[in-house]
């Protein structure tokens, strides 16, 4: 709690300091969140009837402020804003406390919020607070950008009823997949799951949840945190790729799942000195859903101007080169099991598998036999191939598994970089099992492109020319040269990365192999122009 020359009281919004506070919100939000989904109370809203600001103060210096806005039967929390020199005071949690007890006095018996997944701070607050998930309210519709909460107070009479619109000010959104918040020691369940779910459904919502409240990289580490050469040679490939496609102009530049943005990063890096006409036409968009890694990328690639969207159906039309790295393994899986001479498949209920008559394979399998369905990955493929085989690009999917179809249990669960029960504790832990690339190959080719590959992730890399771009780096840093060369021998050696990582490539059937596969052209890594540049 903080110290106790700390005051909260009620003010207006336009009291010494809270304009400060309110800038600092609105700047916060401006990086979290794109402009049509900042939900924000401004001035105005705050200064109706149906307003109360409470401002926490120490010795005349506002520290916070919080919002609470009369509605129909409950009362919504708006502004919960803490200064940066204040955190770690505790102010958050008493301001929460003091606008519960001004509802409380109000006789309002239930408090409800819309808030972001980008703001993991605040989100831990509610949940330590007893604040839980529930679905849309208000004005409000589901938005990809928001999060729904509410705490029950009290029971007892409701206020009359008041207009919420005029109380907040803002106007509707649109949209949200299903957001996960608990008391801490909880499962992360949202608020209407059905008793029991299909593998692939509970996947699909357990790394949604996953994705939007936690950092991944604090669970595992892929190619472009190991290697900056990983990001240089595909972007290197792209150009080459542009360049074999006859150099469309503009051309976009896509990457699915682009984590930290540090492998867009180091490709147009190397793209700016040695494919300058390249650089010049690509127009770079990134399929990202979660605000705080939204916000990673903005800081990692300041002068590139990306657009993201939410899905891969969202991308402007055009010509196109696709780059994803580790995103088709996260995508959710059905599993199939032998029983006798029928077919069972698996649901999740109360953390545990439970089985239901499933239709027939038309495969013959053992007794037990597990048979994995990558479902939503074909249908990724099989769009996306739709797409290049229309309007001409290519594609390349770097991830883990068969080359070609393969029986058994692949489902894995990392939490806090540790191997984890995958169906205990839903959005705790990265969610992932491994990718069939036959059946993704067969995809792309039934949608009227061509596969190439797969090929291990080891001989993509080394024909891509990792060997010398690596050499190149650790001359021009020989301090690091024994790291950069044992960051290269992992994504490369089999007994690491470089066997069960594989790469395919989509593109027209009219346009060849792009380079890495058969025949394997290599790309010049030791250009003059491609002088190292080490990541900081």
């Amino acid at each position: 709690m903080p110290q106790a020359h700390v005051t909260i009281a009620r003010e207006p919004p336009h009291s010494p300091g809270v304009d400060a506070l309110l800038d600092h919100s609105d700047a916060l939000s401006a990086v979290l969140y794109p402009p049509e989904f900042r939900f924000l109370a401004d001035a105005a809203a705050l200064s109706q009837p149906q307003a109360r600001l409470l401002v926490a103060r120490r010795d005349g210096m506002a520290l916070g402020c919080v919002a609470l806005l009369l509605q129909d039967g409950y009362g919504e929390i708006k502004r919960l804003i803490v200064a940066p020199e204040a955190r770690g005071l505790g102010i958050g949690r008493a301001l929460l406390e003091a606008v519960e007890a001004a509802a409380a006095q109000e006789s309002i018996p239930m408090l409800r919020l819309e808030t972001g997944p980008g703001n993991a701070r605040a989100l831990d607050l509610y949940r330590e607070a007893g604040w839980v998930a529930r679905g849309v309210f208000g004005a409000y519709t589901s938005n990809p950008h928001s999060l729904f909460l509410e705490k029950r107070l009290l029971s007892g009479p409701s206020r009359p009823p008041v207009s919420a619109a005029a109380a907040s000010g803002m106007a509707p959104a649109a949209a949200n997949p299903a957001a996960i918040i608990a008391p801490p020691g909880a499962a992360l369940v949202p608020e209407t799951i059905p008793p029991s779910e299909r593998l692939d459904a509970f996947m699909a919502r357990a790394n949604a949840a996953y994705y939007a409240r936690v950092d991944p990289f604090a669970d595992f580490t892929t190619a472009p945190e190991i290697a900056q050469a990983f990001g240089e040679l595909l972007g290197a490939w792209a150009a080459a790729t542009w360049a074999a496609i006859g150099r469309p102009d503009p051309v976009l530049l896509v990457e699915l799942g682009p984590g930290r943005g540090t492998l867009m990063a180091d490709a147009l890096r190397v793209l700016a000195r040695v494919a300058p006409e390249f650089s010049a036409a690509l127009r770079l968009h990134l399929v990202e859903t979660s605000p705080r890694l939204r916000a990673e990328q903005a800081a990692r690639l300041p002068s590139a101007s990306p657009t993201w969207h939410d899905a891969l159906s969202d991308l402007p039309p055009g010509p196109m080169l696709l780059l994803a790295n580790e995103f088709l393994d996260a995508l959710p899986i059905r599993q199939l099991v032998r029983r006798g001479a029928a077919w069972m498949e698996r649901h999740v209920a109360d953390g545990r598998f439970e089985e239901h008559p499933a239709a027939p394979l038309g495969i013959a399998a053992p007794e037990g036999e597990i048979v994995e369905l990558g479902e939503a990955a074909q249908r990724l493929v099989a769009t996306l191939s739709g797409r290049i085989a229309r309007d001409g690009g290519a594609a390349l999917f770097l991830d883990y598994g068969a080359a070609g179809p393969a029986a058994g249990d692949s489902l894995q669960a990392l939490h806090h970089g540790r191997p984890a029960d995958p169906l205990a504790d839903p959005g705790h832990a990265d969610l992932t099992a491994h990718v069939d690339f036959a059946a993704l190959s067969g995809a792309a080719h039934a949608a009227g492109a061509q596969g190439w590959g797969p090929v291990t992730q080891g001989d993509f890399l080394v024909r891509l020319g990792l060997h010398q771009r690596t050499d190149a780096l650790a001359r021009a840093a020989p301090g690091q040269a024994a790291a950069l060369h044992a960051a290269a021998a992992r994504l490369v050696d089999p007994e690491a990365m470089g066997t069960l990582f594989k790469a395919l490539a989509i593109g027209r059937r009219s346009d060849g192999p792009p380079p890495g596969f058969d025949p394997p052209p290599a790309i010049n890594a030791t250009d003059p122009g491609a002088s190292p540049d080490l990541a900081p």
